[in-house]
């Protein structure tokens, strides 16, 4: 073999040997990037899962930590809320019973006024009623006895003639009389029998003398009982009267004074519960905001920590994804380029071979006499073939 067709076909050897060489190192260098990528890709989905594993479980974790003192904060506004209700409550009925008392008391003592004052005035009406009575008793009496004397005068009889005989009058006209018929007897002679006579008419003269002073008598006494009687009548009906309408003031009074005190007392009462029903409705309107709002604020706590769970799986699975399919098109990429680099050596390889038999070095051999080796013929064109 020559020297020229051996430099010929190492030159081409030469070229085909660094075409392979070349993609052999370009494809092992697509293969160690694919291996990095997927070391690099699955390194970084295990530290986003452990950041998310990480935000997961702090999430709830803040959620019931957040729940737990608005729970707690809510309770103790409950409580809070409760003794203050408890102790407007205590406080209201402690004025209503001190305030209810008062009235009581003040009514109580105005009604034990009256009815002193009113039993006073009693006392001193009958004492003046009996003081009345007592002094025109004896004037009563008298016209009464009075009446039982003129009605014996009146009747006539023994009684009548005993009656008239026991005045003063009547004795003293007697004694007159029998004077004056002595006299006459004396210095005129006169005998028994005129004597008994004058003496008879003597006395029926004293008798009918002493009629008129007694009737007279007895019958301004009869007036004077029977006024008297009459005032007695009037005095005992005016002072029962004012007596009365006393007590019957008092009593009026008395009861003007404790319905007052029931109507103040219950109108207290009423403003009292109405107040303390208006303080636990508030009571109750305020706990029942309170736990509502909690109950939404827990609601919208929970739910914003759901939200966020959502949102961070979702967008680990995002980037997840992203890494993925990027990690993927890395690799396909770097495996096309591998195999374009394959392909692409044994294609110089195979240019290199055929550029070492191309048809001017197939000449230049053939020309040259060969060196030992077989020489195809060539055709150089249209020109013909050697």
């Amino acid at each position: 073999m020559s020297f020229i067709a051996t430099a010929i076909i190492g030159s081409g050897a030469l070229g085909a040997g660094a075409s392979i060489f070349g993609a052999m190192t370009e494809s092992n260098a697509a293969q160690n990037a694919q291996s990095t990528i997927q070391n690099t890709t699955q390194q970084g989905i295990q530290q986003l899962m452990q950041l998310v594993q990480q935000g997961a479980g702090a999430i709830p974790q803040y959620a019931q930590k957040g729940a737990s003192q608005l729970g707690s904060y809510v309770t103790q506004g409950a409580k809070g809320l409760k003794n203050l209700v408890g102790q407007g409550l205590g406080t209201l009925g402690q004025y209503t019973g001190q305030a209810t008392g008062a009235v009581g008391q003040y009514a109580g003592a105005g009604a034990g006024a009256i009815g002193q004052y009113a039993g006073q005035g009693a006392n001193a009406l009958t004492s003046l009623l009996g003081q009345g009575v007592q002094q025109g008793a004896p004037f009563a009496a008298g016209g009464a006895s009075a009446m039982g004397t003129l009605q014996k005068l009146l009747q006539g009889g023994p009684g009548a003639t005993q009656q008239l005989e026991s005045t003063p009058g009547f004795q003293f006209l007697k004694d007159t009389g029998m004077w004056g018929i002595n006299n006459a007897a004396t210095t005129s002679g006169l005998g028994g029998n005129v004597l008994a006579a004058a003496d008879k008419y003597n006395q029926g003269l004293a008798l009918s003398n002493a009629w008129q002073p007694e009737m007279a008598g007895l019958q301004g006494v009869l007036g004077t009982g029977a006024g008297t009687s009459n005032i007695l009548s009037q005095l005992l009906a005016s002072g029962g009267s004012s007596l009365g309408n006393l007590l019957l003031g008092a009593g009026s009074g008395i009861g003007g004074i404790l319905s007052g005190a029931g109507n103040t007392i219950g109108g207290l009462l009423g403003s009292a519960g109405a107040t303390g029903a208006g303080l636990l409705g508030g009571a109750g309107q305020t706990l029942a905001g309170l736990f509502g709002g909690a109950g939404n604020t827990a609601a919208n706590l929970w739910g914003g920590a759901g939200s966020q769970l959502a949102q961070l799986f979702g967008g680990a699975g995002g980037q997840i994804g992203g890494m993925t399919q990027g990690a993927g098109a890395n690799i396909a990429s770097a495996g096309i380029g591998g195999a374009n680099a394959i392909a692409g050596g044994g294609i110089g390889a195979a240019n290199s071979i055929a550029g070492a038999f191309s048809p001017s070095n197939l000449l230049m051999m053939k020309l040259l006499g060969g060196g030992g080796v077989t020489v195809p013929p060539v055709t150089l064109g249209p020109g013909g073939t050697y």
